[in-house]
């Protein structure tokens, strides 16, 4: 097919300029009205008066037109007291018909929201393609089905006085001929139709046999240059359409610059972010956030995704399901600027830190009086100052508690305002333009919320909220331009019937353009293709591609079209439609980067730091951190540096139950409990022959119940008590049998023993899991692990990445002997054990003296030749990881990747960013013939 063949204007085509005055412009989009209305507009601008072009959408017409009839009494019979159903109204009208349809049992297999709105868009294509709704012979189960929903649905709005939008205008459209000619205009001009529905077609012929002049607006009709690019990716396809706007406007600042995207909301976030880091860096900073793009994108988002009315969502929600809150959804409360008093710094700071305490102290779920009363602990004891947020979190628990019964939507609509106000939505007070017209618009929702009576009956505050919520995910919102952007982004429909200075009519791939077709289900395929309906076939959706792509090329003197051929490893490939245009070199225009840009916007410098070497410590000043500090530093010193000194620490993700660390203290905590009332070997023996199932049980009583009563912890539910005292049993039982397998006698002097000391400025405070004493007087040292692997490889290296016994041993100088090793003793069901060193044979099973055959593989006798060169060793270690914080050495430097796997800032350590630099320095030195 010839795209000459393609123009669907089948009606006498007539320019804007020259209209009658009293025509009517019935519009394929409102986007289109707005434009002809502003052009026409700005055209007649140097005349003293002028009368405003009456452009509109059909459905607007037609409403207006239906209004008229009413308020002069002469609306047709079908039509007298009829209420027209806006789409929301329709979906739940057509919800609730199919409820009633369907098997109750059968329900929960089907997503009913879905199916609605499946049928009610089969009702509509019915209507305006006159597609034939046959469940006869020839009609598979779904037609049968949806002529079924279809009766009950006419039979329900008849019963109501109620009226679909598209059958409203299907019986105005036969009702045109008694209509009283001065309600309708002498012209009716219809612009931006790339073709016309059955529905259109019969108001054409109805207009025409009245002798009402109907006519087409002529499309642009710019012949001018096509070029085609081929960018690697959508990244590059992004970066290439910002330089190509940003070298236009450059030469013509007040060009009309248009980008039309098929799959524009794949592209919508990453096209805003190239143009704003082109053409306006300095909206990255925060005092220029809300200043004008220089472009406007046609899509808009849900009003439910809002950061306005997500926190009004969830601040419902949390009253509705009160008894089980998931900590994320509390978190995003706590988050939020719109609620509470979030610009007071005491209540942002309390905030913050109720926020960072909450994941770790409450479990994943729990109910809102959790919150209530540990914020309130929580805030007590560290004494913040927070009464606003002491007050809205009681004024939620207190609305969770007084919701009750069922009501119908309107009523439920006065309360909702004032449990929102009373729980602290908005309680700031202050909002700019965006953030005004986002409260207007969940206002809108919520009046609409109030319209549903009709449809809903009463519903209980969850269900109404639960309405409230789909209303708000189904409408889309965006603010209204300031001004009038030189860029106008858009997707294919949006389009239509606008000209511009240069268009690029991006992404189009194969798999975009055209569009897949997509058949309604409900409705004969058969019939959808020979009525040649939206989406009912390849060869219509082939025709609906052509038919746009032939206007766009016509409606800009300068045009670029663009595929991307790459998706992450996938190959992708240019549509069709476009592979006569021939590929031209893709140039982008090589700009400041934008972080340089944006400072050079607002008059300031970027200043060039070293960051391999941070502030030294000042003399008699202390450094927090302790063994973890100096762990952190010997395996990297920009963690230490990052994590200990600057703060930085990841917030805790919150869990079901236990997580590894707590159920790590437990064991710890337990094995406490049972050597403070067993104190030694021969009381450990004792127990093995009588008792020990009995010691282990109370032991581990004494752990779950101390856990519990820690206001720090969510309280274990029975059940998980249950199974956490089980497992822990097993383990302890199994542990001490390990312990009574030792053959030298010994004492437990400590558990938990406190240590402190200052290392070269470092403050170190740490807690011993055990000390033993032997019978000849020397000491053991031994550390619990609850993981399933140990690492004592590193003792012998000039860098301890497992300080902590190494520092008693070498450093304490313990008052009660001499150490005699150390050990570590894996609690763990797969592995039970020691792992250590000492000066002698047989000190702890598994751990091995210094001159046995195993020890002289990690210890060579060369440097170590006995015990005390060992301590001294792990002594000069310590001193030197410690000094080398006290310097502020803060490189990236590490000897294994696998060392840094529990690294809590590693995204701080830009280690992929490193890689590329190192890769790329390298391939510099591969070209140059330089040393690699």
């Amino acid at each position: 097919m010839l795209m000459t063949e393609l123009e669907p204007h089948r009606l006498p085509q007539i320019d804007t300029a020259a209209l009658p005055t009293d025509s009517v412009v019935v519009c394929a989009t409102l986007r289109l009205a707005q434009t002809l209305a502003k052009t026409h507009d700005a055209s007649a601008e140097n005349q003293r008066s002028w009368r405003s072009l009456n452009a509109t959408t059909l459905g607007q017409w037609l409403h207006a037109l239906y209004d008229a009839l009413v308020l002069r009494g002469q609306a047709p019979p079908s039509l007298v007291d009829r209420r027209v159903l806006n789409t929301f109204q329709e979906q739940l009208v057509w919800e609730k018909v199919i409820r009633q349809q369907i098997d109750t049992a059968l329900e929960p297999l089907f997503d009913l929201k879905s199916l609605a709105a499946s049928a009610a868009q089969a009702h509509k294509l019915s209507i305006e393609w006159n597609i034939p709704v046959d469940g006869g012979a020839l009609g598979g189960e779904e037609q049968r089905q949806f002529q079924q929903w279809q009766e009950a649905f006419r039979a329900h709005c008849q019963q109501q006085g109620l009226i679909d939008a598209a059958s409203l205008h299907a019986r105005l459209i036969d009702h045109l001929p008694a209509v009283a000619r001065t309600l309708l205009p002498a012209t009716l001009a219809f612009a931006g139709f790339d073709h016309y529905t059955a529905l259109e077609h019969k108001l054409q012929a109805q207009l025409q046999s009245m002798g009402i002049a109907t006519l087409a607006i002529a499309p642009p009709s710019a012949v001018g240059k096509i070029s085609r690019v081929e960018p690697a990716d959508l990244a590059q396809e992004c970066l290439a359409i910002a330089s190509w706007a940003q070298q236009h406007l450059a030469a013509k600042p007040h060009a009309r610059l248009g980008i039309v995207i098929p799959g524009l909301e794949t592209y919508q976030q990453p096209l805003q972010d190239a143009l704003e880091d082109m053409l306006a860096p300095a909206l990255i900073m925060g005092r220029h956030a809300h200043q004008p793009r220089p472009f406007n994108i046609s899509l808009g988002q849900p009003l439910s995704n809002t950061p306005i009315v997500h926190t009004a969502l969830t601040l419902l929600q949390l009253i509705t399901q009160a008894h089980d809150v998931e900590q994320t959804r509390f978190a995003t409360l706590l988050h939020s600027p719109y609620w509470s008093q979030p610009s007071n710094p005491s209540e942002a700071d309390a905030r913050a830190r109720l926020d960072a305490a909450c994941r770790s102290s409450i479990a994943f779920k729990a109910p809102l009086d959790r919150y209530d009363r540990f914020a309130n602990w929580y805030l007590n004891e560290h004494k913040l100052q927070a009464p606003e947020l002491r007050q809205h979190l009681n004024a939620l628990r207190q609305a969770a508690r007084s919701q009750r019964g069922s009501r119908p939507p309107s009523e439920w609509r006065r309360s909702l305002e004032a449990l929102l106000a009373q729980c602290g939505w908005l309680a700031d007070g202050k909002l700019n333009s965006i953030e005004f017209q986002t409260r207007q618009a969940f206002v809108e929702a919520l009046n609409e919320l109030a319209r549903l009576d009709q449809m809903t009956g009463k519903l209980t505050l969850k269900e109404t909220v639960g309405l409230l919520n789909q209303l708000c995910n189904e409408r889309l919102f965006q603010p209204k331009t300031r001004g009038n952007p030189n860029i106008q982004i858009l997707g294919i429909l949006e389009s239509t019937g606008l000209a511009f200075d240069a268009l690029w009519f991006a992404g189009l791939t194969e798999a975009a353009w055209p569009p897949a077709a997509h058949p309604n289900p409900l409705l004969s395929i058969t019939a959808q293709r020979q009525q040649q309906a939206p989406n009912a076939c390849a060869s219509v959706q082939l025709d609906f591609a052509q038919r746009i792509q032939h206007r766009l090329l016509r409606s800009a003197p300068e045009i670029m079209v663009s595929a991307p051929r790459m998706e992450g490893d996938t190959e992708l490939q240019p549509s069709a439609l476009i592979t006569r245009f021939t590929p031209t070199e893709l140039a982008c225009n090589a700009s400041l980067p934008w972080v340089q840009a944006a400072v050079t916007a607002v008059g300031l410098g970027l200043e060039s730091l070293e960051d391999a070497t941070a502030p030294a410590v000042d003399p008699g000043a202390h450094v927090r951190g302790g063994t973890w500090l100096l762990r952190a530093q010997a395996i990297c010193p920009a963690w230490g540096y990052f994590q200990f000194r600057l703060g930085a620490v990841p917030l805790q993700k919150p869990v079901e139950g236990l997580d590894a660390r707590q159920r790590g203290t437990l064991v710890h905590d337990a094995l406490e409990a049972f050597w403070n009332a067993t104190r030694d070997q021969a009381g450990l023996q004792s127990l093995v022959r009588s008792g020990l199932a009995n010691a282990v049980e109370q032991a581990v009583h004494q752990a779950l119940d101390a856990y519990n009563a820690n206001q720090q912890h969510e309280p274990l539910k029975p059940r998980q008590r249950v199974l956490e005292l089980n497992r822990l049993q097993r383990l302890l039982n199994d542990w001490l049998m390990v312990e009574a397998t030792r053959t030298e006698p010994f004492t437990v002097l400590y558990c938990e023993h406190e240590f402190k000391d200052n290392i070269s400025g470092i403050e170190v405070r740490m807690f011993l899991d055990r000390i033993d004493q032997l019978a000849d007087g020397r000491l053991l040292i031994i550390d619990y692990k609850t993981g399933a692997s140990i690492d004592t490889r590193n003792w012998a290296s000039e860098r301890l990445t497992e300080p902590q016994l190494p520092i008693y041993a070498a450093i304490a100088n313990p008052p009660e002997g001499d150490v005699a090793g150390v050990a570590f003793a894996q609690v763990h069901l797969s592995k039970l054990g020691f792992k250590g060193v000492g000066d002698a044979e047989g000190l702890l099973p598994g751990v091995d003296d210094l001159r046995s055959y195993q020890a002289r593989k990690l210890f060579n006798a060369e440097q170590f030749p006995d015990w005390q060169s060992v301590l001294t060793h792990w002594e000069t270690a310590v001193y030197k990881v410690a000094e080398e914080v006290c310097a502020g050495d803060a490189s990236v430097r590490y000897m294994n990747d696998k060392d840094l796997m529990y690294c809590d800032v590693k995204p701080l350590l830009r280690l992929a960013e490193r890689a590329y630099q190192l890769d790329a320095a390298m391939d510099i030195e591969r070209r140059s013939g330089g040393p690699l």
